[in-house]
């Protein structure tokens, strides 16, 4: 209670003596009654009679108290727009300093030293901005060349998988048969991550076939059961391989796959007989 009461006193006495008026009116009494000031403070004479003479000599009421209540007052009203205007002349000449010295910079030429180090800096900057674009543009080949290996590997070894498994007459292809259209849309869906949907628009761009065709495709695919059909957006479909739709391809290559051999081998009999 007694810390919070000492605070108050103090923030309220830091108020009043920092207050313009105050400081003013201070000021001015002293400049009037600085004699009565000095004499109580220097004097040798005991206190009583120090105040005596001081009562006796200095009490006006126009020293004490008018002359410095209104000279302090007028001070403490007029200082702002007195201080006004050197602090309008100071940021005027600072202006006009800058002013200057941005002309100056301009207008003076760089000697050939500095010419030579700052084209040499430019330079510099340019291979290292090149060198950067370089090493990205590398960076980004070797992956996507990495990331179709592996699209290729995984493609192959589902092949190799489908081979061992019974042969699933709907997805033979020596018995399935699909126009060359259905074929290269079903074929457009290998190698697609597992998020990734195929839509209509896209592959007619990618086939350059007519979007009709394709879409006439897509449906008979669909209704195979070779694709999956998902809803992409607002009246748009996306398609997606089925597990019979794998099958077929797996299949189909397979059967590529034994075809090249035994065409080697006829080629070869074929030359040794002649």
């Amino acid at each position: 209670m007694f810390d919070e009461l000492t605070k108050s006193l103090k923030s309220v006495l830091y108020e009043r003596v920092s207050s313009p008026l105050l400081g003013s009116v201070g000021l001015v009494w002293l400049a009037y009654n600085w004699k009565p000031v000095f004499y109580f403070l220097l004097s040798d004479e005991i206190v009583e009679k120090r105040i005596d003479h001081i009562a006796t000599n200095y009490t006006s009421f126009d020293h004490n108290f008018l002359y410095p209540v209104l000279i302090g007052g007028a001070i403490s009203i007029f200082y702002p727009v007195i201080s006004f205007f050197p602090f309008w002349v100071a940021e005027q000449i600072q202006h006009i300093q800058r002013n200057l010295k941005q002309k100056l910079s301009m207008s003076q030429l760089l000697t050939l030293e500095q010419s030579m180090a700052l084209r040499a800096e430019l330079v510099t900057k340019e291979k290292r901005i090149k060198s950067i674009v370089a090493d990205s543009q590398t960076l980004r080949a070797e992956l996507e060349r990495q990331v179709k290996n592996l699209t290729d590997e995984n493609t192959d070894l589902y092949h190799r998988l489908s081979e061992l498994d019974i042969i699933d007459p709907d997805a033979d292809p020596r018995e399935v048969v699909l126009s060359s259209l259905e074929k290269k849309v079903l074929q457009s869906h290998t190698g697609m991550k597992d998020d990734y949907v195929q839509i209509a628009e896209d592959l007619a761009s990618h086939l350059d076939e007519n979007l009709d065709d394709v879409e006439i495709a897509l449906n008979s695919l669909k209704r195979r059961k070779f694709l999956n059909e998902s809803e992409y957006e607002a009246d748009k479909y996306g398609y997606t391989l089925s597990k019979l739709g794998r099958k077929y391809l797996g299949y189909q290559k397979a059967q590529l796959a034994e075809k090249v051999p035994n065409n080697s081998m006829q080629s070869t009999a074929d030359a040794s007989t002649d």
